[in-house]
């Protein structure tokens, strides 16, 4: 385990540089976080790849910049967990993810990648969180989601993501969270989604070409606490059921039930 983060309690003190290509020689190492250092600079070095024990990747909140090295991602087959989220980097998502079968937590969120989503990151059977939100994200989300069957966090929020909400997604009762929000999304709310009884939080805020009645089915969220259907073109009304949840829609459009 090799831990080292830029707060030290509650006070930010860092490291700087760049990551040390020496690292590669810990070939035993199970866990490598380095995270939180805004002057850690420079890119993912390729000798990181020879860490084939890795089970946690933690390197979030850091100055890196460039791609991420698809030649690593493809040597590191035990790593559970991969936070490269907060950083700088840039270009496409390497597709290679989709051979880490072990993976459960995959987080590159507020980065500048951009591509559309690899088809193989539906191929992580075990994943259990996704964050791909505030990137350049471009394409549609693929039906193929049906197979992430163990998926319970969905954030893909604040990309250029266009299409619709697939219906298989409705499949992946585990879920408890989706973001979507800020995205070129277009129609409807699939009825389908009705059987995702587990979810808390959901928002599609800012995908205006979200059109169509509410369903009806979302009336089984009952443990439903934040929903987010403001700047979207959604007619019809809330189900009571909902009430209790913190909800953001447009009352000029539908009917707000929950606020009579």
């Amino acid at each position: 385990l090799l831990k080292i983060t830029g707060a030290t309690h509650g006070r930010k003190v860092g490291i700087t540089g760049t990551i040390p290509s020496e690292l590669g020689l810990l070939t035993k190492l199970t866990q490598l976080e380095l995270f939180d250092n805004p002057f850690l600079t420079g890119g993912i070095p390729m000798e990181l790849g020879q860490l084939s024990a890795l089970e946690v990747l933690d390197l979030h909140s850091n100055g890196l910049s460039g791609t991420i090295p698809s030649s690593i991602i493809k040597e590191l087959t035990n790593l559970k967990h991969m936070s490269l989220g907060w950083n700088k980097l840039i270009e496409s998502i390497p597709t290679q993810f989709g051979e880490l079968n072990s993976l459960t937590y995959l987080d590159l969120r507020h980065n500048s990648l951009k591509g559309t989503l690899p088809i193989e990151l539906t191929q992580l059977e075990n994943l259990e969180g996704l964050f791909l939100e505030e990137n350049v994200l471009t394409g549609s989300i693929s039906n193929e989601i049906r197979n992430l069957i163990n998926l319970s966090l969905l954030r893909m929020g604040r990309n250029k993501l266009t299409g619709t909400i697939p219906t298989e997604i409705g499949l992946l009762t585990g879920l408890s969270m989706i973001s979507l929000y800020s995205n070129k999304l277009e129609g409807s709310i699939p009825s389908e989604m009705g059987d995702l009884t587990h979810l808390q939080y959901f928002t599609i805020v800012n995908n205006v070409g979200i059109t169509g009645l509410i369903p009806f089915e979302i009336s089984n969220w009952q443990k439903m606490t934040n929903l987010g259907l403001v700047q979207t073109d959604l007619t019809g009304s809330i189900p009571s059921t909902l009430c209790r949840a913190d909800i953001r829609i447009d009352c000029k459009k539908v009917v707000c039930t929950c606020q009579q």
